[in-house]
C-alpha cells in the first residue's frame, strides 16, 4: 500500500496503544473535551447523549453498553455522536474500578455470601455465563437458556443493583458538566462570528 510504514507494528504494541494512549491520558482527556464541544447540535442534546454514554458505561453488561446508550439517546433525543464519545469512559483502565465500586454498593444493598469467594476463576465463569446469556437472546432467541444462565450468576446481580445509584449520579454530573462546556464554547464561537461580521461591515 502507498505510504504504508515499512516497519510492521507488533501485536504487543497494538495492545499497548489501545490500553494506554500514545500521548498520555491528559492529552486524551483534552481531545475528548474538544470533540464534545465541536459536535453539532444544541447543548442539551449533546449533553444528554454524552450523559447516556457515560451512565451506561457504569453497568457491568460489557458489550451492550453502546446498544443501550444509543437506544436511550435516540428515544430521548440526545446526540448519538456524543453518546459514542461518552461510552469511551468505560475502558480497560476504568472498568476494574467501576466494577469494584458497583459490586461493593450492590453487596451493601443486598448482602450475599459471594464476596469472600471472588477471584479470577469466579470472574471468568461470570463473564462466560453473561456471554452465554447474551448469545442465547441475541443469536438463538432462546430465553429459557438465557434465564438458566442468569440464575447461575453471582457477581453480576449485585453489580447491576450497585450500578443504578452510580449511573444516576455520574449521568447527572456528566450532563451538567458537558452542557456547560458545550454552551460556553458555542457562545464564544457565536461572539467571534458576530465580531467578524461587524468588522467586515465597517
Amino acid at each position: 500500500m502507498l505510504f504504508k510504514s515499512r516497519y510492521k507494528e507488533s501485536f504487543t504494541n497494538k495492545i499497548n496503544k489501545y490500553l494506554w494512549p500514545k500521548k498520555g491520558w491528559t492529552r486524551a482527556g483534552k481531545y475528548l473535551s474538544l470533540r464534545i464541544r465541536r459536535l453539532p447540535g444544541t447543548p442539551h442534546g449533546i449533553a444528554l447523549g454524552f450523559a447516556f454514554g457515560v451512565a451506561m458505561s457504569m453497568t457491568p453488561v460489557v458489550g451492550a453498553h453502546l446498544v443501550f446508550a444509543l437506544l436511550l439517546s435516540w428515544i430521548f433525543g440526545g446526540s448519538l455522536a456524543a453518546t459514542l464519545i461518552g461510552t469511551f469512559i468505560g475502558n480497560p483502565w476504568t472498568f476494574p474500578v467501576i466494577w469494584a465500586v458497583t459490586y461493593k454498593i450492590g453487596y451493601f444493598i443486598i448482602p450475599s455470601d459471594t464476596l469472600e469467594s471472588v477471584n479470577l476463576v469466579t470472574i471468568s465463569n461470570e463473564l462466560s455465563l453473561l456471554g452465554q446469556t447474551i448469545t442465547s437472546i441475541v443469536i438463538h432467541g432462546n430465553f429459557y437458556k438465557a434465564w438458566d444462565a442468569l440464575n447461575n450468576l453471582d457477581l453480576i446481580p449485585p453489580m447491576l443493583i450497585g450500578s443504578i445509584p452510580v449511573l444516576i449520579i455520574v449521568g447527572i454530573l456528566s450532563y451538567f458538566l458537558s452542557r456547560k462546556l458545550v454552551n460556553d464554547y458555542q457562545n464564544r464561537r457565536k461572539l467571534k462570528i458576530e465580531k467578524k461580521i461587524k468588522n467586515k461591515n465597517k
